[in-house]
């Protein structure tokens, strides 16, 4: 899963143990560690119940963040142009 190194980065950045999230949510740390490491896939229900907890958008854990900084990236670069051109002012 592409995600799931999202998630470990999440819980990092807001200094935060698997037991730590363990205790908020009701999951067990195992469970917690599995998914931040693939070996099991989270459902669905899980997911929007650790973007909520970490204060992200679903999108935001499942989109790779690499992706989204090029696409910003891209935007930034090649701003779009007004329908008229400067000599049709």
């Amino acid at each position: 899963m592409q995600y799931t190194p999202r998630l470990r980065s999440l819980r990092l950045a807001q200094e935060l143990t698997l037991e730590d999230v363990s205790i908020q949510l009701g999951i067990a740390i195992s469970t917690l560690g599995f998914y931040e490491t693939g070996v099991i896939d989270i459902p669905v229900s899980r997911l929007y119940q650790l973007a909520n907890f970490y204060n992200v958008t679903f999108n935001d854990i499942l989109v790779e963040q690499s992706h989204a900084k090029r696409q910003s990236a891209r935007q930034r670069s090649h701003p779009r142009r007004d329908a008229t051109t400067a000599s049709e002012r």
